[in-house]
């Protein structure tokens, strides 16, 4: 009897475990309100956390925009856009890369060594979270053709639980 109470007890430990390591998924956010998940990004976000916009009516693969947080030294954070080259993503790679051309909006290819992703589109956001809604609605819009009231999902990884500011931001 006490065995079998020990082992209740061990896989419920277990279970919220599992449970509270994935992230948490916020359904039916309009464009609109997503500054306010760029903010937590930017502020609370440790280095490489990131935040992962998908278009909410899309079935598998969906398409999505990743947003991650660097934090290169004492004096140098920011986000960053990174739009892979992948199987999903083929109808809308030189599509993004045309419309930044087109916009004038500076970007890099960044290649890797893998065969599912062999390169990125990587946008240097800085702090500026109107230029990340720009590029996001850019790309919602202009590139996956979604309206801008179409529902979004998103969900964000390594970000503190605390309102505290992480790393070196300039507050406008």
């Amino acid at each position: 009897m006490i065995l079998l109470i020990f082992l209740i007890i061990v896989c419920g430990v277990v279970l919220f475990w599992f449970l509270g390591r994935k992230p948490v998924l916020f359904k039916n956010i309009l464009l609109s309100n997503i500054t306010k998940f760029l903010k937590i990004l930017l502020f609370r976000g440790y280095d490489r956390g990131f935040l992962v916009i998908s278009v909410q009516k899309d079935r598998k693969p969906k398409r999505f925009i990743q947003i991650a947080k660097y934090i290169e030294d004492k004096n140098k954070t920011g986000l960053r856009l990174a739009f892979p080259h992948a199987e999903w993503s083929q109808p809308y790679f030189n599509k993004l890369k045309d419309r930044l051309i087109k916009e004038k909006i500076k970007f890099e290819i960044e290649t890797t060594e893998s065969k599912e992703v062999p390169e990125f589109i990587v946008v240097d956001i800085l702090q500026d979270l109107n230029f990340a809604i720009r590029l996001i609605n850019l790309i919602l819009t202009k590139v996956f053709n979604v309206s801008e009231i179409e529902p979004l999902e998103l969900y964000m990884i390594n970000i503190s639980p605390d309102e505290e500011i992480i790393g070196n931001i300039h507050q406008k």
